[in-house]
Parts: C-alpha cells; structure tokens; sequence
C-alpha cells in the first residue's frame, strides 16, 4: 500500500487504511489524540508528523456507495445526490 495507513475526513473522523477493503472507521481526532492506549499514541504521532508537514495533507472521501479516494487539503468536494459523480475542484483563495 502506497498511501499512509491513517487518513481523516474533512469532519475529523479518522479511518485507517486497509488493502482493497473498505477503510475502518476508529473515531473522531479529538477523542482519539487524548486516549491513552496504544492507538491513541499511534494517532497522536500520525497527526503530528501531518501537521509539521510542508506538504499539503490528503482527506479521505467516502461515498455512499462504499468507494474511497483521497483529495488536497483545500479542494472542495461536492456530493449532488445518491447517484450523480462526485466532483472535485480546487477551493478559491480568500
């Protein structure tokens, strides 16, 4: 697997990745980065290695359909209905 093993959502769920299945979903960021167990070590040290990165952060998407993909921080996602593509374009600046 290419991809970290770790990836979060825009919502700050985190999921971690697993070859060819659907990512397993581990909780919220807040609440995971504060446990003190051996996950919350694992996520705390993923978060921060992510957060002192120079490099723009990949989100996770997952659609109903039970597909992923990954996108920039930065880039907008919109969902239009059950059955229509998603779409994904990069946000404007302010």
């Amino acid at each position: 697997m290419d991809k970290e093993q770790l990836a979060i959502t825009e919502e700050g769920q985190v999921y971690r990745l697993r070859d060819r299945n659907r990512p397993l979903l581990l909780g919220h960021i807040s609440c995971l980065v504060s446990e003190q167990t051996a996950l919350g070590h694992e996520v705390r040290a993923w978060w921060q290695v992510r957060l002192a990165s120079e490099e723009p952060g990949e989100n996770i998407v997952l659609t109903r359909s039970g597909e992923f993909y990954f996108v920039r921080s930065g880039e907008a996602t919109v969902v239009e209905g059950p059955n229509q593509e998603v779409a994904v374009a990069p946000m404007a600046a302010d």
